[in-house]
């Protein structure tokens, strides 16, 4: 899986409202927002026991068959108030003329889809 800008840090979501109604998220180098879409992995201890280090096993391997995405963008985890949410993003490219950043946190949410 390409590991983008964001390597094991991560990067901030920039949001847009393109002039044909589509959404653009893109992650650039700076922020919390945007985060590769792995877990990552370590040795057993008390806080991360046996069970977990199985389940983030489990779910790499879920995240590692997702098919990849037509448009080339790259999964992530984007942070927001209610929690992390799998998103397409594309990495630190300009958004397309015309377009509009959105930093309406209402807005944002709809645009993830998020219904909380």
């Amino acid at each position: 899986m390409n590991g983008g800008i964001c390597g094991n840090g991560g990067c901030s979501l920039d949001m847009y409202r393109c002039t044909d109604g589509t959404h653009m998220l893109i992650c650039v180098p700076r922020g919390v927002d945007c985060f590769n879409a792995k877990f990552i992995t370590g040795v057993c201890t008390d806080a991360h026991d046996d069970v977990l280090v199985q389940t983030t096993k489990e779910l790499n391997d879920i995240i590692k068959n997702v098919p990849p995405d037509p448009q080339g963008r790259r999964l992530a985890f984007i942070r927001s108030n209610y929690g992390f949410r799998l998103a397409w993003v594309y990495n630190d490219v300009p958004p397309p003329e015309g377009a509009v950043k959105i930093t309406d946190e209402a807005e944002r949410n709809t645009v993830l889809g998020i219904t909380e």
